[in-house]
């Protein structure tokens, strides 16, 4: 067989329509693969296979629906009917059938032949590439009869071993695999197949994500996952709930107090499943939220529905202790819907996934981003990756007016080259870190961006600096020492599983981070943070990024209060080497995840001070003398360390930044550097809104009333503008408001008063900055 000439690819008649499928030819487990390729061309969009009668939409459902009922979409895209019992918990039933009976199940119930699929049918094939295989090669069958020739394609060993897998004894097989149905040698043919690949992957009659050889406990884990998955049903408005083919409905499997049915046996044998090197990798996000719910997981010949494996991840990482046992977090996020996320969520959600290519990183997310940002964006394997990630940063920032993506411009961990500007984002840097989440920091309050790209040459692909303004608010005094993170070279790689997570480590933590001062006005409760809080509270919530309850509108429960998260620092700061403190930190569950919290936030970072009072978290490479500032359109603050530049002239000299990184300041939440401190008794409170969005509102703590209109900007006159309602959309920025010109019909979606002329006549000195 090694006799064999190479298989050499036709060219495709049309690589923007024209797509390759293999067919898999059967034959016995010993025998070499043989397949056979073709073309075909495939229209825009799949059709279903029979055109059925139009499914009751959701809101058509609910209108006919008794007061006392509800109903809700899953996962699967089943509709889902509750009503409250008449029992004292007022506890919901649910059930699959809805409760009105002139409506029957084909005007509610999925039909398999009303899913979209392309013709021919095929399955698409998700899996990791792994090793190259050596001399691992299939066996490529062209002509009929006496007239077939036979040549050899070399593929890689996991995808040898999953058509060993995938083959039937009598039957072939119909499968789309990049590997094989793109030329992987002609960048031109597979800029325009990667753009369709999520098409493909839509239109797939099954998706099957190819998990790896079986295991030792591979059949154990799979019937655990499978049994977990059928005790809840995710639904997309409410979250999640018992579900009506539960084991036990009496089970609340959603409590915290629940302790899931799992021995220690099946928690290694969850491990062996979870563990599949699948599940790091960044193209099976597109391909496995793509798929319809025929979707399977495939482990040697073990078999789970997608459905049953996304209802099962959510339950394990949910669920406190099983959630320390196991790492869930990959699973987790592929369980959740990708649908109405934004550009900026969508990469934040994969940025820990791997992939061969750099560019990657954009083009195998084009089909979860949305459509006026991904129709833009044409892959091209030849492009330089910085080049790539700039253009899609200015595109990005033109489109939703403001600086998400200054998110990733960490320089510590870099990884793009040094002719990259330091503005541009690096989205393949393994030491990513966040503060979770960002955007409610609202550093820069409801403004849009005010940014110039500055070409250095003729055309746009010389563009290196980038002229923005805003306001530098303080200067770095003090940097402490790394709160390091773990190796991101072992094998969980991107787990906190290093991380020492005790009440011990925050202890330590407190005791060589906290800037105490010779006079102490912390010992008389004296108020020595600009925010006029005593600096141990404001210590405490810089730790915990100001993630406690009175941050937030609709509180999270299991937030801390300020008060009780800053009575535990307190015991650290006060009493380190105290039994009680230990034993005060460790009592109970709030405490435990308040810790933890802590240390994730802080993990890799450094505590900075500032000439000006300020403290803060920022990236490690932070420095004595680096600038905290807040750009308009941006919300957090960047670190800004100036540059000497040969550029300069005596006559025109500008000044030059380099971005070291977004950082965490308290104190400079809410627009503060811009407007100044929010004024009591009112305070900042953020609201989750659909498609992952935050709202920003004025919570007034004497008259518990909550406002959209900043009450610092209560007094400046809105002209001709004022605050609409907007529908929203996928494309739009994280933090959002919206006004509209009452003459010119113009919509913004910020605050008029927050535009650069406005803030000038209100007082607000803007400055100017030149990023290189």
């Amino acid at each position: 067989m090694s006799s064999l000439q190479p298989y050499q690819y036709r060219p495709l008649n049309n690589p923007r329509r024209d797509v390759r499928f293999l067919r898999l030819l059967p034959g016995n487990p010993d025998d070499p693969i043989h397949i056979s390729i073709f073309h075909a061309t495939l229209g825009d969009e799949p059709k279903p296979k029979q055109q059925q009668q139009a499914r009751m939409t959701l809101s058509e459902i609910r209108a006919k629906l008794p007061e006392d009922w509800w109903a809700g979409e899953t996962l699967d895209g089943r509709y889902l009917f509750a009503h409250q019992r008449d029992d004292q918990d007022g506890s919901w039933a649910f059930q699959w059938q809805c409760p009105i009976k002139d409506i029957q199940e084909d005007e509610y119930c999925l039909s398999d032949d009303g899913i979209p699929c392309f013709e021919p049918q095929y399955e698409a094939l998700s899996y990791t590439w792994g090793q190259p295989g050596g001399d691992d090669f299939v066996i490529v069958e062209e002509g009929e009869r006496e007239g077939v020739s036979r040549t050899r394609l070399p593929v890689w060993n996991n995808l040898m071993v999953a058509l060993c897998h995938l083959r039937r004894p009598d039957t072939p097989r119909v499968l789309w695999i990049d590997g094989i149905c793109i030329n992987q040698a002609d960048d031109d043919e597979k800029g325009h197949q990667v753009q369709r690949m999520a098409m493909l992957y839509r239109g797939a009659y099954r998706v099957i994500a190819w998990l790896g050889p079986e295991k030792p406990s591979t059949k154990e884990g799979i019937e655990l996952m499978a049994f977990l998955g059928g005790q809840i049903v995710y639904t997309l408005e409410t979250d999640w709930f018992t579900s009506p083919d539960c084991s036990d409905p009496s089970v609340d499997w959603m409590s915290e107090k629940t302790q899931l049915p799992i021995s220690t046996r099946g928690i290694q044998c969850l491990s062996e499943v979870l563990d599949s090197p699948w599940f790091t990798r960044l193209w099976i996000v597109q391909e496995f939220a793509l798929a319809n719910r025929r979707a399977i997981l495939q482990c040697g010949q073990h078999i789970l529905p997608a459905p049953l494996f996304k209802t099962a991840s959510i339950l394990l990482h949910l669920n406190y202790e099983t959630g320390q046992l196991l790492y869930t977090s990959r699973a987790y996020s592929l369980a959740l819907p990708p649908a109405a996320n934004s550009f900026y969520n969508v990469v934040r959600r994969t940025r820990r996934l791997g992939c061969s290519n750099s560019r990657d990183y954009i083009y195998a997310l084009l089909g979860l981003v949305p459509p006026k940002i991904s129709d833009r964006i044409q892959p091209n394997y030849s492009t330089p990756v910085g080049q790539v990630y700039r253009d899609v940063a200015l595109l990005h920032a033109k489109h939703t007016h403001r600086l998400e993506h200054f998110y990733h411009t960490f320089q510590f961990g870099r990884v793009l080259d040094n002719n990259t500007p330091s503005w541009v984002p690096d989205f393949s840097a393994p030491n990513f870190y966040e503060f979770s989440p960002s955007h409610d920091q609202c550093s820069a309050g409801l403004s849009r961006f005010y940014y110039q790209p500055v070409p250095t040459g003729v055309n746009t692909e010389s563009i290196k600096y980038l002229f923005v303004r805003g306001k530098a608010c303080a200067t770095v005094s003090s940097v402490s020492t790394r709160l390091s993170r773990p190796d991101k070279t072992q094998k969980k790689e991107y787990s906190d599983e290093n991380l020492d997570m005790s009440a011990r480590s925050l202890v330590s933590l407190v005791k060589s981070w906290y800037p105490r001062h010779e006079k102490e006005e912390e010992q008389a409760k004296g108020a020595s943070y600009p925010t006029g809080e005593s600096l141990s509270v404001a210590f405490a919530l810089t730790l915990l990024t100001n993630e406690v309850r009175e941050r937030w509108h609709h509180t999270p429960y299991f937030f801390p209060t300020t008060s009780d998260w800053a009575d535990l620092v307190r015991l650290a700061i006060d009493n380190p080497d105290a039994p009680e403190t230990l034993a005060r930190l460790d009592q109970d569950k709030m405490s435990q995840q308040c810790v933890r919290r802590a240390m994730e936030s802080c993990a890799g970072y450094v505590l900075v001070q500032t000439h000006q009072g300020y403290m803060g978290l920022a990236p490690p490479d932070a420095r004595e003398g680096d600038l905290v500032c807040v750009l308009l359109g941006c919300a957090y603050p960047l670190l800004l360390r100036e540059e000497t530049t040969g550029n300069n002239s005596q006559k025109h000299q500008k000044r030059f930044f380099k971005v070291i990184g977004p950082c965490f300041v308290h104190g400079l939440q809410d627009g503060a550097g811009l407007l100044g401190s929010v004024p009591p008794p009112w305070r900042g409170r953020v609201e989750v809104m659909p498609c992952y969005r935050y709202k920003l509102w004025f919570y007034n703590e004497e008259t518990k009333e909550y406002s959209e209109d900043d009450p610092r900007l209560s007094g400046v006159d809105l002209d001709d503008w004022e605050r609409i309602e907007h529908e929203m959309d996928p494309d739009d920025a994280e933090m959002y408001d919206y006004f509209r010109n009452k003459k010119t019909g113009e919509v913004l979606d910020s605050d008029p008063r927050m535009l650069p002329d406005a803030l000038g006549r209100m007082g607000v000195e803007l400055e100017s900055f030149t990023l290189v």
